[in-house]
């Protein structure tokens, strides 16, 4: 296309929360951040290099139900962002631990269904 610049940069990301090395429990809000100079089209959340959502709108944000998984456990979480040029970003892998042996109790509103 004349005049027309194709876009080759990809999409940053990253996941703003929870920490690297955090230790989680209950319903974790994983949330991520990602930018790009064209806009960005999606974010991917992943869980153990498993997809679990596709976010479309900011916040990007996904609430993880850890209540179901075995104490001490380990997660690694990662976010992909996409552009409208499908350029990919990928974000540094956030690892966690679930501690839920402190009994846990759902926010009001909030589901425990992962």
């Amino acid at each position: 296309l004349v005049g027309c610049a194709e876009d080759l940069l990809s999409p940053t990301v990253e996941i703003v929360q929870p920490g690297n090395g955090d230790t989680v429990s209950g319903v974790v809000e994983i949330l991520a951040e990602a930018d790009d100079d064209l806009g960005v089209e999606k974010v991917e959340v992943y869980i153990n290099d498993t997809l679990r959502t596709e976010l479309m709108i900011e916040p990007f944000r996904y609430d993880w139900n850890t209540l179901v998984l075995p104490d001490n456990s380990t997660h690694r979480i990662q976010a992909r962002a996409y552009d409208a040029a499908d350029n990919e970003g990928v974000s540094s892998v956030v690892t966690v631990t679930v501690d839920n042996s402190v009994p846990f109790r759902a926010p009001p509103g909030r589901s425990t269904r992962q």
